[in-house]
């Protein structure tokens, strides 16, 4: 299964306590808005998030390609 049918395959679920803008794994390191295998970057959650989604095992990560910035758990 690759990531897109993963993450397709968890979205429906109601037993999941993340909602849909999480994506689900950083297993591949597969950017979800490009492709490419290029999560490798770190960024800081912003204030808003820390504070009020602190309980969220999430971790924000940017596409060295695309720049685009993705949620991930």
């Amino acid at each position: 299964m690759n990531e897109v049918e993963r993450h397709a395959d968890m979205q429906g679920r109601e037993d999941d306590p993340l909602p849909d803008w999480v994506y689900r794994t950083k297993a591949s390191n597969v950017c979800p808005k490009c492709g490419k295998a290029a999560l490798d970057t770190r960024v800081p959650r912003p204030v808003v998030v820390k504070l009020l989604l602190f309980w969220l095992p999430i971790r924000r990560y940017e596409c060295s390609f695309c720049f685009k910035r993705s949620y991930l758990r």
